[in-house]
């Protein structure tokens, strides 16, 4: 994907997944950030199978910073997807197009990336698309209200922390999701589930509920939440 949109030779690649829907103001919205930095960022309006609102935003209750320039901003989750994101296509360097084959959460680690090669975004001044909840999404916004999802959004960061073993800022972050992923697939079903009750209806972007399972299981997360 990453490789063809670079290669239709456009000025701007809006990110936007084949569920979900750009908002009406949200080429608009991207393109003025754009103006004065590498990529751009928006909120999400949240909606059902259907396409009904739910009447709440992606960055309901949580903190996004109007900039980001460092890797430290995501972290320990991730506020950039390719559903709410936009890049100039003349900055992406080669080696940022070719994910590598065992990376799942692949707009995570294409935004390090990115920031990594010195890219700096800034947030949008409002929603760019409607982002369609469902059973069928593997690291939705919800955080992980069952095992088996705690498990499958864990192994996701463990791939994701490994792919950048070697930088210093993430040392550490391998090891500690490591010790969650034990204790999910080895505690007792009532400690599991007290465990994940506190922690399944809260807000959150991509990644967070798994640091606060983190917390419950009293590992420190790798970064705590901004």
């Amino acid at each position: 994907m990453l490789t063809l949109g670079q290669a239709s030779g456009a000025d701007v690649l809006v990110f936007i997944d084949m569920d979900d829907v750009i908002a009406p103001k949200g080429l608009e919205r991207h393109l003025a950030v754009l103006e004065a930095v590498d990529f751009s960022y928006g909120d999400l309006e949240l909606v059902d199978a259907s396409g009904c609102s739910l009447g709440r935003r992606f960055f309901d209750n949580v903190w996004i910073p109007d900039h980001v320039d460092d890797v430290v901003a995501i972290r320990d989750r991730n506020f950039l997807g390719f559903s709410n994101t936009a890049v100039r296509a003349s900055r992406i360097s080669p080696v940022a197009l070719i994910v590598p084959e065992d990376i799942v959460a692949a707009d995570w680690w294409f935004f390090t990336m990115l920031m990594l090669g010195g890219l700096r975004g800034r947030k949008t001044a409002g929603p760019v698309a409607a982002y369609r909840l469902h059973d069928a999404n593997l690291l939705g916004v919800r955080a992980p209200g069952t095992v088996s999802a705690a498990i499958n959004q864990s192994e996701a960061m463990l791939r994701h922390y490994r792919a950048f073993s070697s930088l210093p800022l993430l040392a550490g972050c391998a090891e500690n999701i490591e010790k969650v992923l034990m204790k999910l697939r080895d505690l007792p079903a009532q400690e599991l589930s007290e465990c994940l009750c506190g922690v399944s209806f809260e807000s959150g972007v991509w990644f967070e509920g798994v640091g606060r399972i983190a917390q419950n299981l009293g590992f420190v997360p790798p970064v705590k939440t901004i």
